[in-house]
């Protein structure tokens, strides 16, 4: 049926009738129909949010148009400094035939493909301070491998960098190599554990920097690389990192930390040092009583108001002198730590 100009005209205004809220059992308008008042659809005025004028159109302009690219980045592994300055991982790099230049500089600016590292907290979880209500509680801070990609340069210096690296790690064995009962034992870890590798996120213009220092930092995984006939490709090699932490925007260099002084007993509360003070008072008044002659008898010691200055200066000091006997033994202990690293580091066959 071929329907004439004005057939079509009313056709089509039934369809936007029926797409605007009037549906197949619908009464259509016409003569003798009563019209119902379509209500309109609310939108939100976009002046309510960002306001009207110049002024909302400038601020509008500079928050969407000053958005960071994702493309100025740059990785730096700097001189491969360890714990303490040990340069002993430089060295047998640089013995690999990798040169500090390439290092410090060439290696970096080969990164095709960077992260910058995140990190996420340990919960656990507790169901009876209410009713009805879980709660989680933080309890440890985790941090991810980082991934990076290299592209390799025409002397394989990246791919002979991190294979060097991993190969200084594994490499405490005194065997030969090139025999068949070879061995591996691992270095200790600050030994190849590296404190100055870094990424860096800017911009164009310069303005704004991120800086992420990775603390004790050390490749862990090297991809296999795929070479394959066909069209030629640049050739990449994938690189997984770990570490303990990072520091965002650091103030300073990472140095070796000190022998702490941290008493741990200290902040639990009063009474354990409370009750040391008054057992410490207690053996102090036995040992005279059983040195003294049995001819004559000791006299009763004095009785002390616990809740007196006298013996409240005497619980201060039972409590400095086991606290300082407490610092002594972790001292000794801490430098017995240091000397069995050390003989482990110049004998590496005792290291199991």
């Amino acid at each position: 049926m071929v329907l004439g100009p004005r057939e079509r005209a009313q056709r089509i205004q039934d369809n936007i009738r029926g797409r605007s809220g009037s549906g197949p059992g619908t009464p259509q308008s016409g003569p003798g129909t009563p019209q119902v008042p379509r209500t309109p659809t609310t939108l939100p005025n976009p002046n309510s949010i960002i306001g009207k004028g110049e002024k909302y159109s400038t601020d509008t302009k500079k928050i969407l148009g000053n958005l960071s690219q994702s493309n100025y980045y740059l990785v730096n592994f700097s001189s491969l400094t360890t714990v303490g300055g040990n340069q002993d991982l430089l060295k047998y790099i640089n013995g690999r035939g990798i040169k500090t230049d390439f290092i410090s500089r060439n290696s970096g600016i080969l990164c095709s493909e960077a992260s910058l590292p995140g990190s996420t907290l340990a919960t656990a979880e507790v169901k009876d301070n209410f009713m009805g209500v879980p709660q989680e509680f933080a309890h440890t801070r985790l941090y991810a491998d980082i991934d990076f990609t290299f592209y390799v340069d025409h002397d394989y210096d990246n791919i002979r960098f991190f294979e060097s690296w991993i190969e200084f790690i594994s490499s405490a064995s005194s065997a030969d190599p090139y025999s068949t009962n070879y061995y591996r034992r691992m270095r200790y870890p600050d030994d190849y554990k590296c404190q100055t590798m870094s990424i860096t996120k800017f911009e164009r213009d310069g303005s704004s920097r991120l800086d992420y220092v990775f603390v004790n930092a050390f490749p862990k995984l090297i991809t296999a690389v795929p070479v394959s006939y066909g069209p030629a490709d640049i050739l990449r090699v994938s690189v997984s990192f770990n570490y303990d932490r990072y520091i965002m925007n650091p103030v300073k260099q990472i140095s070796a930390g000190s022998i702490s002084e941290f008493d741990p007993d200290a902040t639990r509360g009063e009474n354990r040092t409370f009750d040391s003070a008054e057992q410490t008072l207690r053996d102090l008044a036995k040992k005279n009583s059983l040195s003294s002659s049995p001819a004559a008898p000791a006299p009763a010691a004095p009785t002390v108001d616990p809740r007196s200055p006298e013996a409240n200066i005497s619980r201060q000091e039972a409590a400095k002198l086991e606290a300082q006997q407490r610092r002594e033994a972790k001292r000794e202990q801490i430098e017995r730590n240091q000397a069995d690293r050390e003989r482990f580091r110049n004998r590496p066959d005792l290291f199991f």
